[in-house]
């Protein structure tokens, strides 16, 4: 399944991904009156039955610190992290 793998300092926070996954997204918020960090989200919407949807959730308000290198890689990925809510 097409996956959003997350990786922070060479080690990998997360592979985000489901099997009815419809959107994958990643967003990196760094605070202009704080620039001692960021903060990171990882989040999907799934396509569900009888056109339903859910948002799903990996990572919420990761913080992110100067210095620290971020990797993001598009990938095919059936080893996914599970999310920690939907």
């Amino acid at each position: 399944m097409r996956a959003l793998e997350l990786i922070r300092n060479g080690l990998v926070l997360c592979v985000a991904g489901t099997e009815n996954a419809s959107l994958l997204s990643l967003h990196l918020n760094l605070f202009v009156e704080d620039p001692r960090q960021g903060t990171l989200r990882v989040a999907g919407m799934n396509e569900l039955e009888n056109d339903r949807t859910s948002h799903t959730y990996w990572l919420e308000q990761e913080v992110v610190r100067p210095g620290e290198a971020l990797c993001i890689r598009f990938t095919d990925s059936q080893s996914i992290t599970p999310p920690k809510s939907e």
